[in-house]
């Protein structure tokens, strides 16, 4: 019953969707649909775009920079880089097996290091510091390989690799730590208290981790 002048940002994209999904089309296309919303009602406004699709049963390309928007709402996801699909699967193939370093980067923030293969499943990422990873790797032992490294999964504290805290932020209950070990590798990871920079203390890998060989 108002103006278009008179709705909110949040309140014209309902407009807009609704308009779209009234016509009944075959395939909708959504080209950033929530870029302009504060991040409360960009979080509401796509949980309620998810159930409409949904019910609608229509097919949708939903565009997105968000990382974390493709993963919360896609049933696949093709990952862009320079106009090419770099990677298309589900969002858990994604996450869990990236197929290179860029799409490792840009779905999770990884942090991509050079470790070295020690033999099995083992790799050493750095003096200290060898994981088991969960699945075999194809080249010999000695040779490098490339690791992806995500946020959480390397602790400051736990038993593994000497560091020095080179960058700390706080996010939110949790600090993430940029860590350097003595060979000059930087290792990001998590700590439940508050790190100073200039701290010496050890960097270990949480349980649950499950990194990922990536290609360069």
């Amino acid at each position: 019953d108002r103006s278009v002048r008179a709705l909110s940002g949040g309140q014209r994209q309902r407009v807009a969707i609704a308009r779209a999904l009234a016509v009944r089309p075959r395939v909708l296309l959504l080209d950033e649909p929530l870029a302009a919303l504060d991040p409360q009602l960009r979080h509401e406004l796509r949980a309620r775009l998810v159930e409409l699709i949904r019910a609608s049963g229509v097919t949708t390309l939903f565009v997105t920079h968000d990382q974390a928007e493709a993963l919360a709402v896609a049933d696949r996801i093709a990952v862009m880089d320079a106009g090419r699909i770099a990677q298309f699967g589900t969002p858990q193939e994604l996450w869990e097996r990236p197929r290179n370093a860029f799409v490792a980067r840009f779905l999770s923030a990884a942090t991509i290091v050079t470790t070295q293969h020690i033999g099995g499943n083992r790799v050493q990422i750095a003096p200290g510091l060898a994981v088991s990873l969960p699945e075999p790797i194809s080249v010999s032992p000695g040779a490098e390989v490339q690791l992806a490294l995500r946020p959480g999964e390397l602790r400051w504290g736990s038993a593994g690799s000497t560091a020095t805290a080179a960058h700390v932020t706080y996010a939110g209950g949790v600090y993430h730590v940029m860590a350097a070990t003595p060979d000059g590798t930087l290792l990001p990871c998590t700590a439940e208290a508050p790190v100073q920079i200039g701290a010496v203390g050890s960097v270990g890998v949480r349980p649950d981790a499950r990194m990922t060989v990536v290609q360069p």
